[in-house]
Protein backbone atom coordinates (compact mmCIF):
# COMPACT_ATOMS: atom_id res chain seq x y z
CA UNK A 1 0.00 0.00 0.00
CA UNK A 2 1.11 3.30 -1.17
CA UNK A 3 0.97 6.50 1.36
CA UNK A 4 1.97 8.77 -1.31
CA UNK A 5 4.37 10.93 1.09
CA UNK A 6 6.19 13.46 -0.42
CA UNK A 7 7.93 14.53 2.11
CA UNK A 8 11.41 14.01 2.03
CA UNK A 9 12.37 10.51 3.69
CA UNK A 10 14.20 10.50 7.18
CA UNK A 11 17.49 8.65 6.93
CA UNK A 12 17.33 5.37 9.54
CA UNK A 13 14.99 3.40 11.54
CA UNK A 14 16.85 1.17 13.79
CA UNK A 15 15.62 -1.54 15.89
CA UNK A 16 17.56 -2.58 18.26
CA UNK A 17 16.52 -5.72 21.05
CA UNK A 18 15.03 -8.89 21.26
CA UNK A 19 12.69 -11.37 19.59
CA UNK A 20 9.95 -9.07 19.87
CA UNK A 21 12.38 -6.32 18.34
CA UNK A 22 12.61 -8.66 15.28
CA UNK A 23 9.05 -9.43 14.98
CA UNK A 24 8.64 -5.57 15.02
CA UNK A 25 11.23 -5.46 12.26
CA UNK A 26 9.56 -8.31 10.17
CA UNK A 27 6.18 -6.74 10.13
CA UNK A 28 7.03 -3.32 8.83
CA UNK A 29 10.45 -4.10 6.38
CA UNK A 30 8.50 -4.22 3.50
CA UNK A 31 5.95 -1.78 4.50
CA UNK A 32 5.38 2.06 3.60
CA UNK A 33 7.35 2.63 7.29
CA UNK A 34 10.30 1.23 5.86
CA UNK A 35 9.62 2.49 2.27
CA UNK A 36 7.98 5.19 1.85
CA UNK A 37 9.20 7.61 5.43
CA UNK A 38 12.62 6.45 6.05
CA UNK A 39 15.34 5.54 3.57
CA UNK A 40 16.06 2.25 5.45
CA UNK A 41 15.30 0.19 8.51
CA UNK A 42 17.51 -1.87 10.36
CA UNK A 43 17.42 -4.63 13.24
CA UNK A 44 20.18 -5.63 15.75
CA UNK A 45 19.18 -8.81 17.45
CA UNK A 46 20.50 -10.44 20.55
CA UNK A 47 18.77 -12.73 23.02
CA UNK A 48 21.50 -11.31 26.23
CA UNK A 49 24.52 -10.24 23.60
CA UNK A 50 24.26 -9.28 20.02
CA UNK A 51 23.77 -12.52 17.76
CA UNK A 52 23.02 -12.76 14.10
CA UNK A 53 22.01 -16.31 12.50
CA UNK A 54 22.08 -19.76 14.76
CA UNK A 55 20.87 -19.34 18.56
CA UNK A 56 24.12 -18.55 20.80
CA UNK A 57 25.69 -21.19 22.93
CA UNK A 58 24.77 -21.19 26.81
CA UNK A 59 28.21 -20.47 28.78
CA UNK A 60 28.77 -19.82 32.64
CA UNK A 61 30.48 -16.37 31.77
CA UNK A 62 29.56 -13.66 34.14
CA UNK A 63 27.32 -10.93 32.50
CA UNK A 64 29.04 -8.10 30.73
CA UNK A 65 27.06 -5.04 30.37
CA UNK A 66 29.94 -3.36 28.51
CA UNK A 67 29.52 -6.01 25.26
CA UNK A 68 26.02 -4.50 25.08
CA UNK A 69 26.88 -0.95 25.52
CA UNK A 70 29.51 -1.47 22.67
CA UNK A 71 27.08 -2.56 20.45
CA UNK A 72 24.80 -0.22 20.64
CA UNK A 73 27.77 2.62 20.54
CA UNK A 74 28.59 1.29 17.24
CA UNK A 75 24.65 1.63 16.36
CA UNK A 76 24.62 5.41 17.51
CA UNK A 77 27.72 6.38 15.85
CA UNK A 78 26.99 5.26 12.77
CA UNK A 79 26.97 8.12 10.22
CA UNK A 80 23.35 7.38 9.28
CA UNK A 81 22.16 7.55 12.55
CA UNK A 82 21.27 11.47 12.82
CA UNK A 83 18.86 13.37 13.77
CA UNK A 84 16.94 12.54 11.38
CA UNK A 85 17.30 8.61 11.88
CA UNK A 86 14.98 6.78 14.84
CA UNK A 87 16.50 4.21 17.44
CA UNK A 88 13.58 2.32 18.47
CA UNK A 89 15.61 0.51 21.67
CA UNK A 90 13.77 -2.97 23.77
CA UNK A 91 16.06 -3.76 26.71
CA UNK A 92 13.28 -5.77 28.36
CA UNK A 93 12.19 -9.39 27.80
CA UNK A 94 15.33 -11.80 28.32
CA UNK A 95 17.60 -9.53 30.28
CA UNK A 96 14.82 -10.01 33.05
CA UNK A 97 15.09 -13.73 32.75
CA UNK A 98 18.55 -14.19 32.34
CA UNK A 99 20.78 -11.82 34.60
CA UNK A 100 20.15 -10.59 38.68
CA UNK A 101 18.29 -7.62 38.86
CA UNK A 102 20.89 -5.56 39.99
CA UNK A 103 23.05 -6.24 36.86
CA UNK A 104 20.27 -5.19 34.89
CA UNK A 105 19.68 -2.28 36.67
CA UNK A 106 23.14 -0.79 36.22
CA UNK A 107 22.48 -1.95 32.63
CA UNK A 108 19.65 0.47 32.26
CA UNK A 109 21.84 3.62 34.00
CA UNK A 110 24.95 2.59 31.73
CA UNK A 111 22.22 2.88 28.46
CA UNK A 112 21.04 6.35 30.33
CA UNK A 113 24.55 7.74 30.57
CA UNK A 114 25.44 6.20 27.20
CA UNK A 115 22.14 7.96 25.61
CA UNK A 116 23.13 11.11 27.37
CA UNK A 117 26.99 11.81 26.47
CA UNK A 118 27.99 15.01 25.63
CA UNK A 119 30.64 16.44 23.65
CA UNK A 120 32.86 18.12 25.98
CA UNK A 121 33.37 21.21 23.35
CA UNK A 122 30.00 22.00 22.53
CA UNK A 123 27.96 20.53 25.30
CA UNK A 124 25.81 19.09 22.53
CA UNK A 125 24.76 15.57 22.76
CA UNK A 126 26.85 13.32 21.02
CA UNK A 127 24.70 10.73 19.57
CA UNK A 128 21.90 12.64 17.23
CA UNK A 129 19.59 10.27 16.33
CA UNK A 130 15.75 10.04 18.43
CA UNK A 131 15.43 7.28 20.61
CA UNK A 132 12.33 5.34 21.57
CA UNK A 133 12.30 3.11 24.49
CA UNK A 134 10.52 0.38 23.54
CA UNK A 135 8.48 -1.65 26.82
CA UNK A 136 8.58 -5.17 26.46
CA UNK A 137 5.30 -7.45 26.72
CA UNK A 138 3.92 -9.23 29.81
CA UNK A 139 5.76 -12.60 30.44
CA UNK A 140 3.12 -15.13 29.68
CA UNK A 141 4.69 -18.20 31.32
CA UNK A 142 1.70 -19.95 32.29
CA UNK A 143 1.65 -20.89 27.77
CA UNK A 144 5.27 -22.22 28.72
CA UNK A 145 5.41 -26.09 28.04
CA UNK A 146 7.71 -29.21 28.32
CA UNK A 147 11.02 -28.32 29.94
CA UNK A 148 10.34 -24.87 30.13
CA UNK A 149 7.96 -25.42 33.33
CA UNK A 150 10.58 -27.14 35.47
CA UNK A 151 13.25 -24.70 34.59
CA UNK A 152 15.14 -22.45 37.03
CA UNK A 153 14.04 -19.46 35.48
CA UNK A 154 10.21 -20.14 36.30
CA UNK A 155 11.20 -19.84 39.82
CA UNK A 156 11.62 -16.17 39.43
CA UNK A 157 9.30 -15.22 37.09
CA UNK A 158 6.40 -16.59 38.59
CA UNK A 159 2.97 -15.35 37.60
CA UNK A 160 0.71 -13.43 41.18
CA UNK A 161 -1.62 -15.38 42.90
CA UNK A 162 -4.21 -15.01 45.21
CA UNK A 163 -3.36 -17.41 47.96
CA UNK A 164 -7.12 -16.73 49.60
CA UNK A 165 -8.64 -17.71 46.96
CA UNK A 166 -10.67 -14.69 46.82
CA UNK A 167 -11.00 -11.69 43.98
CA UNK A 168 -8.90 -8.31 45.37
CA UNK A 169 -10.49 -6.20 43.16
Amino acid sequence: MKLGITAPKLEKLWIYGDSQAERLHLSIKDGPLCTEIFKSCNLSKMWVYPYSGQFPKWDDQDFDKSIILDSLRVVLERPDMSENSVLILNLGLHYMESIRLQDYRILLLKVIDLLNERNKGTGELKHKARVVWKTSTSISKEKDTGSQLTSDRRRFLALPVNIWGESRN
